[in-house]
């Protein structure tokens, strides 16, 4: 039996240059597996299912041997905070599903798959914005939102484009983390449920939260609560305000 084991792992090494000592740092995906060649159970998704239990029947042997190495870039979070609420891209969080492991970028702006016996890519998909959270997989297709304010749908086997939906009322352009991108960023990551996906757009509630539902095979829409959230309430510096809850982060369906 093969386990597929993903550590996402920071490490810091140091160069010496003209200028000074400067600290380079990157990030590994670290895969280890046992010597027999039956197959390990799926994690499709951040936590291995739509509730986030973060539990699989798949029991770790008692040794594990490195099969391959990964290195990424270092990741760049939307913010800069301790705040454990908004740390959700403080690291690369894979999924796998049979022979492919998923990994969205912050810093590349896409999504790449690669195979889990070799870690040699197998294709790559470019967006408009940084990919923070993790990638669903719900039967031959993947899942993910963006910070360009689109829910994407890629098939698993060669990444082409089946859909895409952008989830708020208007697509305008702001200036943040570095780079243009919209200024509604979808940061609800996707969870898939009964053949439907859910995910929501939109980090400022003064200007509304967008939650949809969509058909998980076409993109139709289900249902959509568009511009609700904004609640006129006390605020920090005592002064009232509109305001309410962001929706970044894993969403979970039970």
């Amino acid at each position: 039996m093969q386990i597929y084991l993903g550590i996402t792992m920071m490490r810091a090494y140091f160069h010496l240059s003209r200028n000074g000592l400067r600290q380079l740092t990157y990030a590994c995906l670290l895969f280890f597996n046992t010597a027999t060649a039956a197959h390990a159970a799926d994690w499709p998704m951040w936590g291995g299912n739509p509730a986030r239990t973060g539990v699989t029947s798949e029991a770790l042997p008692e040794q594990l041997h490195l099969n391959w190495v990964l290195r990424l870039r270092e990741p760049k979070p939307a913010w800069h905070s301790n705040e454990p609420r908004v740390q959700f891209d403080r690291a690369y969080e894979p999924v796998v599903a049979g022979k492919r492991m998923f990994v969205g970028s912050m810093v590349s702006d896409r999504v790449t798959a690669y195979d889990t016996d070799t870690g040699n890519e197998m294709w790559r998909f470019y967006t408009e914005g940084p990919v923070r959270l993790a990638l669903t997989v719900a039967g031959d297709r993947v899942y993910f939102v963006c910070d360009d304010g689109y829910l994407y749908c890629l098939r698993a086997e060669d990444g082409g484009l089946e859909w895409k939906y952008f989830g708020a009322p208007f697509d305008k352009k702001v200036l943040g983390n570095d780079r243009l991108t919209s200024i509604f960023p979808a940061r609800g990551a996707p969870v898939v449920y009964d053949d439907t996906v859910y995910f929501a757009t939109s980090v400022w509630p003064f200007m509304g939260v967008f939650i949809h539902a969509l058909k998980a095979t076409t993109g139709e829409v289900v249902w959509s609560n568009g511009g609700t959230g904004s609640m006129y309430l006390p605020q920090q510096h005592d002064r009232p305000a509109f305001a309410g809850i962001a929706p970044q982060g894993y969403l979970v369906a039970t």
